[in-house]
């Protein structure tokens, strides 16, 4: 069976609340890319909301990987083309994002480093996506959904997969 809606396809979580403005690096919460509702998943997309940015900050996104969940990838942590940014100073509320796909780890966390200067992030999500069992039926407790017997996006009444996903504050276009 084929779905086109990505809240069938993908588990969303909230890999870190918002954070007030600092220097220090925040880990986000990992995933179980075989273990997670749905899964194993192919890939994973870490969306940083940031908020704003102090002159001379120094903003980075990155993924690290480890077989345990405790031990995690090398002194500099980044796996292969996850790295992005730093942010320029005029990028307060915009997004960082990197993606990857097919990664040998069983487990990921998105890392936000922050150096230099102050820097705020709003959240930090996760949306893991390409699992091998579909649909998505049951998304993180940190994700709003409908109700069951409400009417999502397909009009049914009936509870159904997730087809909805509403996320606030996620910063402006």
């Amino acid at each position: 069976m084929e779905f086109h809606n990505l809240g069938f396809n993908a588990y969303f979580y909230r890999a870190s609340n918002a954070v007030a403005a600092g220097t220090t690096a925040i880990n986000g919460t990992s995933i179980d890319m075989v273990g997670s509702f749905g899964g194993p998943f192919d890939g994973v997309c870490y969306i940083a909301a940031l908020g704003t940015l102090t002159a001379s900050q120094v903003t980075t996104l990155k993924v690290q990987g480890s077989v345990d969940n405790s031990t995690w990838t090398g002194s500099n942590g980044d796996l292969l083309n996850t790295h992005q940014g730093p942010a320029n100073d005029a990028d307060s509320n915009k997004l960082l994002i990197t993606d990857g796909y097919r990664y040998q780890f069983r487990y990921l966390r998105p890392v936000l480093s922050r150096g230099t200067a102050n820097a705020v992030l709003d959240s930090l999500i996760g949306i893991a996506y390409n699992a091998h069992s579909l649909p998505i039926t049951t998304q993180d407790s940190t994700v709003s959904v409908p109700a069951a017997g409400g009417s999502g996006m397909n009009g049914s009444g009936a509870a159904a997969p997730v087809n909805v996903v509403r996320y606030a504050g996620l910063g402006t276009a």
